[in-house]
């Protein structure tokens, strides 16, 4: 979790395709030009199946490996960006073009915003991130009142005031928070508390290392080194409070929940409220807490209590002057790309590189775009809208929608699992399920955030404190049903079981997943899978927890709970022998809920195609593909992806989705579909014998 910023309880369809704004690999690109790219106007058949074509392995077997039959071609003729860990052929190409455009939009308000009051909020965050002269100038100086807060801690009481006060700047700290709905009262916003505050990306860098991670572990204490060095402290001291810092962490490490443990919504439900996280702490202050955050707040869900009682003894066997250096670091850390030239490369060093494999820094404008667009996408999705988004792409989308939700409500009688009175509670949920669609009714309200004054840095923390405040002041109010979280131009998608809500923003309904002009196998297996998968995240381990109306209860009969968890558990086992890299397998624990929402998505956006065909007629061959395979090699495509081994390390360690090649041939090889329409051998790879195929839904 991020401190007292937004980390909704949702799950999305790309897995994280733009990270936070203050990592260095936040977004990736394309190598292709966009002329290269397909058209977003009208496109020939001919442009559709020579795209499709030059993607192809024809050397490779569809039977043995289809993601490298699908994506062979482009892998081969495709090399990865200096200045990124990874690349995907779809995302990247559309989050491209959206990058150029908007960067034409901020120049523009950069120069002449005119009198509208978004655009000269959006010009001067941007312009004033792209004056590099004025950042190399200004120096350490924003960053001293900071260190300076830090500074005057004295004990326990005002540490906790100042990591509320942090909190707001997202700064980290043992106190991670988020605001969104209650898991049992889902009209409700209350805030949510649980673990954080590791400088690397998760507990298993710090636990049980292997000499390549004792290696990484030893890069970060001198990285931080670096860092306080560049603060202002001399090399001695920020050695000395470097080791301290990295110990400290592994043992804030040792007590939390390992990720995997994270997805379970019941284990990380405890409303309560301010007086019993109180009491889970005897050193800790939490009301000082608060009041550096700003907020009384009262509704409190604690994610894992046992960690916070952990951590508060933790805290209490830690000297003041540690904790004092590790709350340094991390405003440091928080600052890092805000400030000089020589922060930001030390920062991209490691992270970027060290960490992940990524060889340039991107460049500043593509690193200012993806800044102004993080907190004030709004303000640039409207403009968005109205030039990207044509209504004839809103509609071809709600209908494949309804089929995909029909598909789904079809096979239910089909599954032996499941009783006949679930399968009708299914069906409601289904029923009662909300499809947003391109853009939100109304857009987030920018008027009260001042952005006239100072330089880049006090910009980016006058960014921050806004955002936190926008969810502070949700605590303990109504949730506004129609309120949207991710931006328009995102490319992206998400379903929220709070609000039994699919959103699919008008960023990812662009080519190479959707096309006005595409055949319709082409729009099913694309964007169609990306339906189908966040459909089934409604009855996914996690999302099957929420009922119809959003809230955590139980609304199974209990021996199809106890069949459910049985063929969820042959995918957990399944994908956990995926190997990704040389004896680095994937966690089918972490990894159960977008597997098992890949299964599903594959299947019924190919229900609903051949549904659309006995509605139409049968599409004709393209490359030499039927209809239906063509579904597949799109579905594929989809997903080709370039990336380091650093980067995709990182990811078996923290991402819950699966690595491109086995969401792709995971999701495929227990489909029987599949191997019926490419004439797969039983015991083949992409078809192994019946006993071995895992399907949930």
């Amino acid at each position: 979790m991020r401190n007292l910023s937004l980390v909704l309880f949702l799950t999305a369809c790309a897995g994280g395709d733009a990270p936070p704004e203050n990592l260095t690999e936040e977004a990736p690109d394309a190598t292709e030009t966009v002329a290269d790219a397909p058209s977003e106007d009208n496109l020939t058949s001919e442009q559709i199946a020579t795209e499709m074509e030059s993607s192809l392995d024809r050397s490779t077997q569809a039977c043995d490996d289809f993601y490298q039959f699908a994506c062979g071609g482009w892998l081969e003729k495709t090399e990865l960006p200096a200045d990124k860990a990874r690349y995907t052929r779809s995302f990247t190409s559309i989050y491209d073009r959206n990058q150029e455009f908007l960067k034409d939009i901020l120049v523009k308000a950069a120069e002449d915003p005119g009198d509208d009051e978004g655009m000269k909020k959006v010009g001067a965050v941007y312009g004033s991130c792209m004056d590099e002269a004025a950042v190399e100038k200004a120096g350490t100086d924003p960053l001293k009142p900071l260190l300076a807060q830090v500074d005057g801690i004295t004990d326990l009481k005002s540490l906790s005031k100042t990591w509320g006060a942090m909190g707001n700047i997202n700064v980290g700290s043992p106190l991670g928070a988020s605001v969104f709905a209650d898991f049992k009262d889902p009209d409700l916003n209350i805030m949510h508390m649980g673990q954080d505050g590791l400088g690397l990306p998760d507990r298993d860098y710090y636990l049980e290392l292997d000499d390549d991670g004792k290696a990484m572990l030893a890069d970060y204490q001198a990285h931080i080194v670096k860092m306080l060095v560049l603060a202002g402290a001399s090399e001695e001291s920020a050695t000395t409070d470097a080791a301290a810092i990295v110990d400290f962490e592994t043992k804030l490490a040792t007590v939390h929940v390992a990720r995997a443990e994270l997805r379970d919504p019941e284990k990380n439900y405890h409303r309560i409220e301010r007086a019993g996280a109180k009491a889970l702490f005897t050193n800790l202050d939490l009301d000082a807490f608060f009041e550096g955050v700003g907020y009384d707040v009262q509704t409190i869900s604690v994610e894992r209590p046992e960690v916070y009682e952990a951590t508060d003894k933790l805290l209490g066997e830690t000297d003041i002057e540690v904790l004092k250096a590790y709350t340094r670091w991390h405003v440091v850390d928080m600052a890092s790309n805000s400030l000089d030239k020589g922060f930001v490369d030390q920062n991209f060093a490691f992270y970027g590189k060290r960490l992940r494999g990524q060889q340039e820094l991107r460049p500043r404008w593509k690193r200012c775009v993806s800044l102004t667009q993080g907190h004030l996408g709004d303000v640039l999705a409207q403009l968005y809208v109205d030039k990207k988004f044509a209504g004839s792409s809103k509609e071809k989308a709600d209908e494949m929608i309804l089929d995909i939700e029909h598909a789904f409500e079809k096979g239910l009688p089909e599954l032996t699992w499941m009783d006949k009175a679930t399968q009708e509670r299914a069906v409601e949920k289904v029923g009662t399920l909300k499809n947003k669609i391109g853009y939100p009714k109304k857009w987030r309200d920018f008027s009260k955030l001042d952005v006239e004054t100072g330089g880049h840095f006090d910009k980016s923390i006058a960014l921050r404190r806004h955002t936190s405040k926008y969810w502070l002041d949700k605590v303990g109010n109504p949730v506004d049903k129609d309120e949207w979280f991710m931006s328009a131009s995102d490319v992206n998608a998400y379903y929220n079981p709070l609000n039994n809500e699919m959103a699919f923003p008008a960023g990812i309904l662009q080519p190479p997943f959707f096309h006005k002009d595409y055949p319709a196998a082409l729009n099913y297996g694309a964007i169609g899978m990306v339906m189908g998968h966040e459909l089934t995240h409604g009855f996914d381990d996690s999302g099957a927890k929420f009922a119809p109306d959003g809230k955590m209860v139980e609304w199974w009969a209990p021996e199809a709970t106890e069949k459910f968890e049985a063929k969820t558990a042959c995918v957990e086992k399944q994908y956990s022998g995926f190997e990704v890299l040389p004896g680095v397998n994937l966690n089918g624990k972490l990894t159960l809920g977008e597997n098992i929402a890949d299964l599903g998505g594959i299947k019924e956006t190919h229900v609903a195609y051949q549904m659309w065909v006995e509605k139409h007629e049968a599409e004709a061959e393209m490359n030499g593909f039927s209809g239906e395979q063509q579904l597949f090699v799109a579905f594929a495509q989809g997903w080709c992806t370039l990336m380091t081994d650093e980067m995709l390390k990182e990811r078996v360690a923290t991402d819950s989705h699966s690595n491109a090649k086995w969401r792709v041939n995971g999701p495929l090889m227990n489909l029987p579909a599949f191997g019926d329409a490419f004439e797969c051998e039983v015991g083949s790879a992409m078809r192994p014998v019946e006993d071995e195929i895992c399907a949930v839904w």
